[in-house]
C-alpha cells in the first residue's frame, strides 16, 4: 500500500474504501480486538505517512461519524453508520452521507448527513470536511 500511495501525484486526493475502520472516534468505545481489523494500528500508520490527503470511506461499527483519524486532518475516516437502524439519536434511521465535491477539488467543499424526521420529510445536516462528529 506505502508503494501505491507514493505513485499518486502530490495534490491528488485518495479514498480508501474497506468494511473495517483503522480506529473509533475518542468519544466512542474502541472496538475490541477480536472485532476489528487485526492490523489497524499499521494501516494508519502507512496511510498517515503516505503526505498524501486520504478519505477513508468504511463501516462494520453500526453507528456514523466524521473523524479525522489520530487528530490527523490528512486521513479523514467516514462511517455512513447504518442507514435504517433506529435508536435514541436516530429514531427514524441513520440515513446516508453525500459529498459534494466541486469538480477540479482535491478534497470535497462539504459531506452532509441526510436523516428522515417523524413526518418521513428529509433533514439535512452539512459539515465541513473537518474534524466534525455526525
Amino acid at each position: 500500500l506505502a508503494e501505491l500511495l507514493a505513485k499518486v501525484p502530490e495534490g491528488q486526493t485518495v479514498i480508501v474504501l474497506c468494511h473495517y475502520p483503522i480506529g473509533t472516534p475518542p468519544e466512542l468505545k474502541p472496538e475490541s480486538f477480536a472485532h476489528g481489523l487485526e492490523d489497524k494500528q499499521d494501516l494508519g500508520d502507512v496511510l498517515l505517512a503516505s503526505n498524501r490527503r486520504i478519505l477513508y470511506l468504511h463501516g462494520h461499527i453500526h453507528w456514523p461519524w466524521q473523524w479525522d483519524y489520530d487528530g490527523n486532518p490528512k486521513v479523514t475516516t467516514l462511517n455512513a453508520g447504518a442507514p435504517m437502524l433506529t435508536g435514541n439519536r436516530y429514531p427514524y434511521g441513520q440515513g446516508f452521507l453525500s459529498l459534494d465535491w466541486p469538480e477540479g477539488a482535491d478534497w470535497p467543499s462539504a459531506i452532509t448527513r441526510h436523516v428522515r424526521d417523524a413526518s418521513g420529510a428529509w433533514q439535512t445536516t452539512s459539515q465541513t470536511p473537518a474534524n466534525a462528529p455526525m
